[in-house]
């Protein structure tokens, strides 16, 4: 027997033989049949926050995962800049389309850099990848101090006998203590270069015994840690040949910024991962409810980049005005509806600039539905040319959006045609 199958799904095919004493047997099993006449992949976008953005709060995720044929699935995931695996906090089944894909919990997150990817795959197999940057800052509120820390340059002592590590940690006073590690390899034990409780500007940090080394590639991990417990980290790398007593190819690094190893930009099995790059820290504004109920307390962080002073800033609620002279602030609206949040600031050549993020503001207690209905063509009217759909979309409160769609009965295929 030889099936062919019509369309993509899953098919159950079962066996059962019968001897002639009647005795029975079964065996079932499950074929999973895809169209290979597809061959796009599908969209995997991320809107906001921008990648570089630095966030001290909980953030819903928006963007898109669609296809233009079938739609499977979607996962957003993220990882630590320390990190190999990635770990999945936000997963669908329905296509979304510049909306919320999931929420970002980063209350457990310690200080650093971390990597945000959406995954999207269509029901062909056909596979996407979206990936940002976001730098934690220490803990969820709004801290008047920052936890920052880098490694600004190896260098060779005179006599090659040690290699010295330059560099600063600062809490602005709130610095519990800090640790230099190395690892040949970046595997096996980290051996400990030095560790210290006080503060360092642009200070020797620790320096390691040449004779203590073998050649290869080291990589080092800078830890530090505030007294409210927050910690962040900063890697940097350096290769070292014994014969020469050479060092080279050194990478350094700060809290908040990737260093040290090279990002992949391809996925086993799938499409490329599209990752902005970020020199400069953007210029951006981030919230913390894409959508909300009214009364929610939304906040506001934002990224200021180096020529931007956070003494020029000033944020505005609509045409009001909420904060100034800081990077965070918080609001909250009795009505519904789309509420722009700006974030002007003066760079130091004099220019003010511009970001602006919206955040939507529904009534939680409105509970009936909208109307939807099509008016014309008649159902199951026979249409042999282009026609006009006419019908109704509207909401007794205030409506968020409405789409039209249409595809092929029991087709693998579908179409939108409208969203507004």
């Amino acid at each position: 027997m030889i099936l062919t199958p019509d369309k993509a799904g899953e098919i159950k095919v079962k066996a059962v033989a019968t001897d002639i004493g009647g005795n029975t047997s079964e065996k079932e099993i499950t074929i999973t049949v895809v169209d290979d006449r597809d061959t796009t992949p599908p969209v995997a976008e991320i809107t906001s926050p921008n990648s570089g953005s630095e966030l001290g709060f909980n953030i819903q995720i928006k963007g898109t995962a669609d296809d233009e044929t079938k739609f499977d699935s979607y996962t957003l995931s993220y990882r630590a800049q320390s990190e190999d695996e990635y770990h999945v906090f936000a997963e669908g089944s329905e296509a979304v389309t510049d909306d919320v894909l999931g929420t970002l919990d980063v209350s457990e997150f310690t200080a650093g850099t971390y990597d945000i990817r959406l995954t999207v795959k269509d029901a062909a197999g056909n596979v996407s990848y979206y990936g940002i940057t976001l730098y934690i800052e220490v803990g969820t509120g709004t801290s008047s101090y920052a936890l920052s820390g880098s490694i600004d340059s190896i260098s060779l002592s005179e006599d090659k006998s040690q290699i010295d590590i330059k560099g600063s940690v600062n809490a602005e006073g709130n610095l519990d203590r800090y640790s230099l590690t190395y690892s040949l390899g970046g595997y096996g034990d980290k051996v400990t270069i030095s560790e210290g409780t006080e503060e360092v500007t642009d200070g020797i940090l620790g320096s390691i015994n040449t004779s203590e080394l073998s050649g290869g590639t080291y990589y080092l991990t800078l830890t530090a840690t505030d007294t409210n417990g927050n910690s962040g980290t900063a890697s940097a790398s350096f290769g070292y040949t014994v014969g020469t007593s050479s060092i080279e190819n050194e990478n350094t690094g700060e809290i908040g910024k990737d260093s040290g190893k090279e990002e992949e930009g391809k996925e086993e099995g799938g499409g490329e991962e599209q990752k902005p790059e970020t020199q400069d820290k953007p210029f951006s504004v981030s919230l913390s409810y894409s959508q909300a109920a009214i009364g929610t307390a939304v906040k506001v962080q934002v990224t200021l980049p180096s020529d931007i002073d956070e003494s020029t800033l000033v944020i505005y609620k609509g045409e009001e005005e909420i904060a100034s002279g800081t990077r965070k602030t918080e609001f909250t609206s009795a009505v519904s509806g789309k509420v722009r949040i700006t974030a002007v600031g003066t760079d130091t050549a004099g220019e003010k600039r511009q970001v602006t993020a919206y955040c939507n503001l529904f009534n939680d207690k409105d509970k009936k539905a909208p109307v939807a209905e099509i008016t014309s063509p008649a159902i199951d009217e026979a249409l042999t040319e282009p026609v006009d759909i006419t019908g109704s979309a509207y909401d007794e409160t205030e409506l968020d959006y409405w789409k039209l769609e249409y595809r092929m009965t029991d087709s693998y295929f579908s179409q939108k045609v409208q969203r507004k």
